[in-house]
This record gives C-alpha cells, sequence and structure tokens, in this order.
C-alpha cells in the first residue's frame, strides 16, 4: 500500500497537471495566478483531500495536525483550522503556552484578511 509521502506526491503532480491544464501553460506566474483563484471556481480534490490555496499562495481552508513520535507510535499533539476560526482560540491559552507572540509570519485574522479581499 502506498504510504502518505506517496499519496501527498501523487498530489502534487496531479495538482500541478490539473492547474497548467486550466491555466493553458506552465508559466509560473499563470500557475500560480490560477492556484489562487481555484478555490473560487472549482478546487482540485486529490487522494489526501482539497487542496486550495489562499491569495499569498498559502494552503487554506484544511486541517494541519501536529503528530509526535514517542518511540513506537504517532501521536496527535495538536490540530489547527486553516484559516483559523479565531473565535474559538483562547486568548489566555495562547499566552499561556507562550504562542501568542509566535504566530507565523504573514497569519492574520480573518477579518483584516477580508478587509483585503
Amino acid at each position: 500500500m502506498p504510504d502518505l509521502d506517496a499519496a501527498l506526491g501523487y498530489d502534487a503532480i496531479m495538482l500541478v497537471r490539473d492547474v497548467a491544464n486550466k491555466a493553458g501553460t506552465t508559466e509560473p506566474d499563470k500557475v500560480a495566478d490560477t492556484l489562487k483563484i481555484a478555490r473560487y471556481k472549482t478546487p482540485f480534490k486529490g487522494v489526501t483531500g482539497p487542496l486550495i490555496f489562499d491569495r499569498n499562495g498559502l494552503i487554506t481552508d484544511t486541517e494541519v495536525f501536529i503528530v509526535q513520535h514517542d518511540g513506537k507510535e504517532f501521536h496527535t499533539v495538536e490540530t489547527y483550522q486553516i484559516p483559523t476560526d479565531w473565535a474559538k482560540v483562547s486568548q489566555n491559552k495562547l499566552e499561556d503556552e507562550g504562542t501568542l507572540d509566535t504566530l507565523p509570519t504573514g497569519v492574520t485574522a480573518p477579518a483584516e484578511e477580508q478587509a483585503d479581499q
């Protein structure tokens, strides 16, 4: 059976093929633009699920899982929804964990992102 890496590799190749066909070219700027607007048209659905990108080219509308291996098996440590549902994120939890100031560069709250669109 194919493993997760094989499935992700397959999805990556199929995504590039799909976008190149939609764009009618493999020119990088046109491929990037086609990826960014695909979320408003027909997003690509791979074997690992839908692959949707925001206007900055970052993956969005998906779940991210942080996993840890304890020497015997993998355990899910945390899950995140992208874009983040800021109403569900506890301000105190972020402050307690010390992650409030360590969010990735370019991450904005939904209201700010919507204002820019």
